[in-house]
């Protein structure tokens, strides 16, 4: 018989898938760099732009990501750590 999880479990994992998604999308957005939109962006990660844009807006309050107009891109000094 399986053990029934603990709320704390299943709660770690989503905070480690989120980051997960988080960092794809980061990702992404230095592949597509100096700047792109969010469909593009959608489309290169393969998620529903709705999604992306939960993220991004997170990306852009901690500064790891800016918009300008339609345009995203990633901050500039998150781009110099990644390379």
């Amino acid at each position: 018989m399986e053990k029934p999880r603990s709320i704390s479990d299943s709660t770690g994992k989503q905070k480690v898938r989120s980051a997960e998604v988080g960092t794809d999308i980061l990702k992404a957005l230095a592949e597509l760099s100096p700047a792109t939109s969010l469909s593009r962006l959608a489309e290169h990660v393969q998620m529903p732009a709705s999604k992306v844009h939960r993220y991004l807006q997170a990306l852009i309050a901690s500064g790891f990501a800016e918009q300008n107009l339609s345009l995203i891109h990633i901050s500039e000094p998150t781009r110099q750590e990644a390379i």
